[in-house]
């Protein structure tokens, strides 16, 4: 294979200004002065969110059906105002009337031939708080129940206090199934679900508004909800399916949650979905605010279908989207989600969607005794603690991650804006391919522990370092960040057009290589940005003082490079150019900095590769 040789031109364009200006180091023991010309200063809801097409999540509207009616041959009808409702026998019974004292309870023989009852709610109103029994308002035992919510009815349950079973609705040895197109409203007081079973709950249909003081659903072998309008308002849970082992309880009981459909509001005092198993969602769309994670599930979370669009909209007060194990993220699928935690975080994640993720994780500083940030001001400057002993330091009260996974995540599709205030995606490994990702971030824009293979449209519009990782395979990338722009020791970057904004830190021995593309590397002083041991292919290098130049473009053109970037750093001190690339001829090359991406130039540096430098170059 024929030998590369290589070699780096350094064209230096005001040498006095360039010789005597090459020591910009300050000591560690003084601080230096903070000052927004000196960070990235990008503001996270300008420069993501604008990106964001807001129509895919402004509503579940659209996950709102209608439910076809089931015909029933009704048993017996019932007028809950003249008392209780006592159900000994399978069959489908018709219930109307309102009381503060009656209840419905439906108690079947232990091992009937027949369990199966049907209860139809046709404007039963029941408030609970002058009955004697201490019991649900709906209790049954022994039968798999099925709910009726009557055409054009509203249906109100509200609890006893004292009562001795579990919830409003309360279904022991049985599952329990909800249907029709009515509406069925539940107050539950403290401690106590909204609807309560020991096998599994399916909800089919209907409008159901659950305000209540313990779970709104819980369904202890598991929940299904395959249609319906469900507005959730819980001091704990939303909706929570299995157990998982406690003190008190040791057995562990696996619930796993399936959601096919229907649009599902929630509002959680804890999570707003807890499964103690796998949760599959898909053709629905969820809505969830909670003070703890927004979904939590012990195993595999997969979301998603090629077929039907999803949309998930979370608010999290911890992490948005938490699986113990692995996330899987396909098809139609839009995810939207504000967390003061990690926005999405697994043991493994794999992504291939054709629809957009938003996420955005803001948490809160905690006074620390070593930290990574110091305070200036209103604002959390990231700084290295060695700098700066006397300073006070602090640190994230919570893991504040975009995208977390403990070993790998695997991207092959989709658009992805992440605004973060730790690293924006981070784990073992990283894949990406096929994919638009913009990133703002506080901390590393992609951090991975062994490699990372970005073949994809990567942006980082504010980072710490862009990318670090101890190999890197990249195309295509814009990396601004207040290090290094790539913090790895083995870094090849085919094809494509990539601008790094800040030094790229190879260490002593390490290996940069541009295959059939080019890269542009500003960095903010006039130092040469690239190791010149280990750069592969022809570079030039152009240094100048150079004047602020925030909110301004940078534009590299001639030959075959024609870049233009805004710039969201600001360069106060020194500045130099270096563009490597194998495609790189004799002919001038310019660099201009201007106000706007048409501009003629603010600052102009031009650098003719002339005839002598020929053969050099053809080598």
């Amino acid at each position: 294979m024929k030998k590369i040789i290589c070699f780096i031109l350094i064209l230096i364009m005001l040498a006095s200004a360039v010789s005597c200006g090459g020591d910009d180091s300050t000591t560690t023991t003084d601080l230096p002065p903070i000052d927004d010309n000196e960070i990235p200063v990008v503001h996270p809801e300008y420069e993501i969110s604008s990106l964001v097409d807001n129509t895919r999540f402004s509503s579940l509207d659209n996950y709102i059906s209608t439910y076809s009616e089931n015909s029933y041959a009704i048993k017996e009808n019932y007028d809950i105002s003249s008392g209780s409702v006592e159900i000994k026998e399978a069959g489908t019974y018709r219930i109307t009337g309102s009381t503060d004292k009656y209840i419905i309870k439906v108690q079947l023989s232990d091992g009937a031939s027949d369990n199966k009852v049907v209860i139809i709610l046709d404007n039963v109103n029941v408030t609970g708080e002058n009955q004697s029994q201490k019991s649900a308002v709906i209790y049954s035992e022994n039968a798999d129940l099925t709910i009726v919510l009557a055409k054009d009815s509203v249906n109100n349950l509200t609890g006893y206090e004292n009562c001795v079973h579990n919830g409003v609705i309360a279904v022991r040895k049985g599952s329990l199934t909800i249907e029709g197109s009515g509406k069925l409203n539940i107050k539950s007081p403290d401690y106590m679900n909204g609807i309560h079973c020991t096998k599994k709950i399916s909800v089919l249909g209907g409008s159901l508004n659950i305000d209540s003081g313990n779970h709104c659903i819980y369904g202890k072998e598991g929940v299904t909800v395959l249609n319906g309008d469900l507005t959730l308002n819980a001091k704990r849970f939303g909706i929570k399916s299995g157990d998982s082992p406690s003190e008190s309880n040791p057995e562990n009981v696996v619930g796993h949650m399936n959601i096919y459909g229907g649009a599902i509001k929630v509002n959680a005092g804890d999570n707003g979905l807890d499964i103690n198993g796998i949760l599959t969602v898909y053709g629905a769309g969820l809505d969830i605010t909670s003070t703890q994670n927004a979904i939590k599930a012990n195993d595999d979370i997969k979301v998603g279908d090629r077929a039907k669009n999803t949309l998930i909209l979370l608010n999290s007060g911890t992490d948005g989207l938490d699986s113990d194990k692995n996330i899987e993220i396909t098809g139609k699928t839009d995810i939207k989600i504000y967390s003061k935690g990690d926005g999405i975080v697994s043991l493994n994640s794999t992504i291939d969607i054709s629809g957009q993720i938003f996420i955005t994780t803001r948490s809160e500083y905690v006074e620390s005794v070593i930290g990574d940030y110091i305070l200036r001001g209103d604002k959390y400057i990231k700084v290295n603690p060695l700098d700066y002993p006397n300073e006070t330091y602090y640190d994230l009260l919570l893991s504040c991650k975009g995208i977390k996974a403990t070993e790998d995540i695997i991207i092959k599709g989709g658009e992805f804006f992440i605004s973060s205030m730790e690293d924006g995606i981070h784990s073992l490994n990283c894949e990406i391919k096929n994919a638009e990702i913009s990133i703002d971030t506080d901390e590393d824009g992609i951090h991975a522990e062994n490699y990372a293979d970005l073949d994809a449209k990567i942006t980082v519009y504010k980072s710490y370092k862009g990318v670090k990782a101890l190999k890197l395979t990249a195309k295509s990338l814009i990396v601004v960040s207040f290090s290094d722009s790539i913090d790895c020791p083995d870094v090849e970057i085919n094809g494509g057009e990539s601008l790094l904004f800040e030094k790229v830190d190879t260490g002593l021995n390490g290996r940069f290589v541009v295959n059939n593309g080019t890269v542009v590397v500003i960095s903010s002083n006039n130092t040469p940005s690239l190791p010149t041991n280990s750069v592969s292919k022809v570079s030039a290098t152009v240094s100048k003082p150079q004047l602020a130049t925030y909110n301004k473009y940078v534009k590299i053109y001639g030959g075959s490079i024609n870049l233009t970037a805004k710039l969201s750093k600001s360069y106060s001190k020194k500045m130099s150019v270096s563009v490597i690339s194998d495609s790189l001829t004799v002919g001038e090359y310019s660099v201009q900095i201007g106000d706007h991406s048409g501009f003629d130039g603010l600052y102009t540096y031009d650098t003719n590769l002339t005839n002598a430098y020929t053969q050099k170059l053809i080598k």
